[in-house]
């Protein structure tokens, strides 16, 4: 088991996580944004603290300043001297104590020529006493006279405090949502896996010269109307293709529900309650301890607002699956239709080989006769008798063996197209004079193209890679804009009557702060499925060059062994014929001659399985280039329908 992970590793530690570190950003943004702000006031974020506290009357002396700003007393006294100087403080010895001086706020103009920030006059009492009311007075604005006693221009310039902590407050409020925001980060977590380099496997680019094999009805080029009729009646009615489209019709449900939370929600409710109201409960009479009927009806909407795409991320990787589903459900074509001819042709071998078998079975009959003829004659003796009658319970033995499996090979073939067994009883096809069409290398990446397989894995990709942005955006904040109207009354009098509406609205937002753990959680857990659709999309690739090269190996192997078979199956009828003049002639028996038919016989049989071998290399080579699959057709024609099923209500 591998070490838990230290919760603080100073070697690898980031710094723009710790809250230390925000909360000073914080502050020194704060300190700027003032400073800015202030600067047309030839003022400084040292300077406006002390000014802010005397106008607003919270500090009277230099040593409460420097207690509340939690400065030295030496610094407070110099940043008081500069504000004196700049004419915007007034300095007056205390009454009381002659040691103490009163700070207020000069309402007139400085040494500077500048208006003054104002007055606000109180004074520090060293011992608790009586403070008359006028002493204590502390104007909030930093003007001290009424703004009705005062000329416009004196009234513009005493409410310089608002038009300087409006744009304060906006960069203290930016400054904040940074921070909080800074809480939940999520940095640090990125996807590891990349699609495969096709060109690392060995695909060589794209030739569009090949784009037409093979055709998307591929089967008709066989020329048996009977194959024709199984695959589409397998094609509109087998079950695995209806699990498919059920697939991609809840797919595309999941769809619709997502593009639904992307518009505004109205839904309407009629409540009627009777109600027994408590006597000790918040209601006075004549409603406490009255039996009422409780009366709403009204209409609420609700709007989230995507800022941040967080929608629009889930409708792409919920139309990502729905394409990938679409991609599956070709696939699924695919294999089934592959799968009826391959059955088919099976069938014609079992049916080829079923001739064959006949013709052994009569041909070692006879030999069997011969043999007991030259026992009766005593030429031979009971052991080769005994060897040609186990030749014959042999090939008896094959033709019921291959009866059996055209058997059950019928059944297949009814079974994929759902009809009754009894329905293909005679059904005998043959094989093909030419079943494959000239296909060669190298593998281009026009395969890619081609495999309904491969098209699902790259949706999914997407998919995983939206889903991916859709939880990202989680740590960004939401805004949800709510609202509702109504009736609601206690009784049916006045129900409907005006003076018993109700409305509201009222945004919402929901910004996560320290709820990191959960959404990086479920970041990791999204990028993991990126990384994991990735890598069975390189799977699928990898598989497909693979599958290719076998089936185009193997039909480069086919070719040669056809070659040599076919030069052994004229060497067998040239012996075969050679016996037979012999024995015309007189001079060898017939044994000879069925001894020679023996080869011939075995490599017709040859011959039987290098052609079906051929069909089924031929088939397999269909399938794994996309039976006919195009993608980019197959592509508009699923955004056409996602489209009309997403936004059909």
């Amino acid at each position: 088991m591998a070490p838990a992970k230290p919760f603080y590793d100073a070697a690898d530690y980031p710094v723009g996580e710790s809250i230390g570190f925000l909360v000073r950003q914080l502050r020194m943004s704060l300190t700027h944004c003032v400073d800015r702000t202030m600067a047309r006031y030839d003022l400084t974020d040292a300077q406006w603290g002390p000014l802010l506290l005397i106008a607003r009357g919270r500090a009277r002396t230099a040593a409460a300043l420097a207690q509340a700003l939690d400065l030295d007393a030496g610094a407070m006294t110099r940043t008081l001297d500069r504000l004196q100087a700049k004419g915007l403080i007034r300095r007056t010895r205390s009454r009381e104590d002659r040691r103490v001086w009163t700070l207020r706020a000069h309402a007139g103009r400085g040494a500077g020529g500048r208006p003054g920030a104002g007055r606000a006059c109180v004074r520090e009492q060293r011992a608790p006493g009586r403070v008359r009311p006028r002493r204590i007075r502390a104007v909030a604005r930093l003007s001290g006279a009424d703004d009705r006693q005062r000329p416009a221009r004196a009234r513009r310039r005493g409410n310089a405090e608002a038009r300087i902590m409006t744009p304060m407050r906006g960069c203290a409020a930016a400054a904040a949502l940074l921070v909080l925001a800074g809480c939940a980060s999520h940095a640090g977590i990125e996807p590891a896996a990349a699609p495969i380099d096709v060109q690392s496997l060995g695909v060589a680019p794209a030739d569009t010269t090949r784009l037409d094999w093979p055709g998307e009805r591929w089967w008709e080029r066989f020329g048996d109307a009977r194959l024709d009729a199984l695959v589409e009646r397998a094609l509109a009615d087998n079950p695995t293709l209806a699990v498919s489209k059920a697939r991609l019709a809840r797919a595309r449900s999941v769809a619709q529900a997502v593009d639904a939370e992307r518009l505004p929600q109205v839904s309407g409710s009629l409540e009627s309650t009777r109600q027994r109201y408590s006597e000790d409960d918040l209601f006075p009479p004549p409603i406490a301890g009255s039996v009422l009927t409780s009366n709403s009806v009204r209409l609420d909407a609700a709007w989230e607002l995507d800022l941040f795409g967080r929608n629009r991320a889930l409708l792409d990787a919920a139309l990502g699956q729905a394409r990938a589903a679409q991609a599956d459900l070709q696939a699924a074509r695919v294999l089934l239709s592959t799968e009826v001819a391959r059955t088919w042709f099976q069938l014609a071998r079992i049916v080829a080989l079923r001739a064959l078998a006949a013709d052994t079975l009569r041909q070692r009959t006879q030999l069997r006769e011969l043999v007991a003829q030259r026992v009766r004659a005593g030429l031979d003796t009971a052991v080769e008798l005994r060897q040609g009658e186990g030749a014959v319970a042999e090939a008896a033995g094959q033709a019921e063996a291959l009866d059996e499996q055209a058997v059950l090979a019928r059944n297949a073939l009814a079974a994929l197209a759902l009809q009754p067994a009894d329905a293909l009883a005679d059904l005998s096809p043959s094989m093909p004079v030419a079943a494959r069409e000239a296909f060669s290398g190298p593998i281009g990446a026009d395969l890619l193209g081609r495999r309904a397989d491969i098209v699902a894995a790259r949706w999914r990709i997407e998919a995983a890679l939206r889903d991916r942005d859709a939880a990202i955006t989680e740590f960004y904040p939401d805004v949800n804009l709510a609202a509702f109207a109504g009736f609601s009354s206690l009784g049916f009098a006045h129900w409907l009557e005006g003076s018993s509406r109700v409305w509201g609205v009222g945004p919402a937002l929901r910004l996560p702060v320290f709820d990191a753990g959960r959404l990086r959680a479920n970041l990791r857990g999204k990028t993991a499925d990126l990384d994991a659709a990735v890598a069975s999309y390189n799977a699928a690739v990898a598989g497909a060059v693979r599958e290719v090269g076998d089936q185009l190996a193997s039909l480069r192997s086919l070719e040669r062994q056809r070659a040599q078979q076919q030069a052994a199956r004229a060497a067998a009828e040239a012996a075969d014929a050679l016996a037979l003049q012999r024995y015309r002639a007189g001079l060898t028996n017939y044994l000879s001659v069925l001894s020679a038919q023996s080869g011939v016989l075995a490599e017709r049989r040859n011959g039987v399985e290098l052609a079906a071998r051929g069909v089924d290399l031929d088939l397999a080579l269909v399938r794994a280039l996309g039976g006919g699959y195009r993608s980019d057709d197959h592509e508009r024609s699923i955004e056409r329908s996602d489209r009309s099923e997403t936004h059909r209500e």
